[in-house]
């Protein structure tokens, strides 16, 4: 992670059929941000498949939104 952007591969759980939720090992699971800046958009309470939006997905016990479109159950 720099300036706030994970650096590397992203790992998806399959890219060639279109499939980009974030894989257990990727840098997109647990790298968001939970409170947004004043006067950006609110964070949803679902993912882009009507998941769950912030759970723990790394399994470190803190609860932290993944960046992109999809959350990893």
């Amino acid at each position: 992670m720099q300036d706030g952007n994970p650096r590397g591969e992203p790992w998806f759980v399959e890219a060639a059929p279109r499939d980009y939720r974030p894989a257990a090992h990727g840098l997109l699971v647990d790298a968001g941000r939970n409170a947004l800046p004043y006067g950006w958009f609110s964070l949803q309470a679902k993912d882009f498949a009507g998941h769950k939006r912030v759970v723990d997905g790394n399994k470190d016990g803190k609860a932290v939104v993944d960046i992109g479109a999809y959350e990893r159950q």
